[in-house]
């Protein structure tokens, strides 16, 4: 969604935490890899080989301005909730993000309502062309 908004090296930084975070409550949905290979794409840099061993904590020095931050937060939040279940270790790794970024529970609660609203938008506009000209 925001990925083009941050610098190559905050990119970088977003794909090895999402390939960790994806990976967390070991499974790994299609919606998910499907939603992480458009983020891939929209990156347009490089996963490192290694990327699951990361520190992911060492990466957040990446995101140091509060754009990057929120944007990080909000697509985690869009891989955690795309295919319908947010596990509870996704949830413990996001409140550590959130948490070592400078934001509340509350505010990453706002982001959360803030995603789910976009997901169920995505997801009626797929009904639009399943449907066709039929009426909604």
């Amino acid at each position: 969604m925001f990925l083009y908004d941050l610098t190559d090296r905050q990119k970088e930084a977003f794909l090895i935490v999402g390939i960790q975070f994806i990976h967390i409550d070991g499974v790994v949905t299609i919606d998910e890899k499907k939603l992480f290979e458009l983020m891939r794409r929209e990156a347009s840099v490089e996963i490192p080989p290694g990327a699951r061993e990361f520190n992911r904590l060492e990466l957040i020095e990446a995101f140091d301005t509060d754009e990057s931050k929120i944007i990080l937060l909000l697509e985690l939040l869009h891989l955690g909730y795309i295919d319908g279940e947010f596990s509870p270790p996704e949830h413990e790794f996001l409140l550590e993000f959130a948490d070592k970024l400078g934001f509340t529970e509350d505010q990453l609660t706002t982001y959360a309502h803030w995603v789910l609203g976009n997901i169920a938008w995505q997801q009626q506009a797929v009904k639009f062309w399943e449907n066709g000209s039929q009426d909604q």
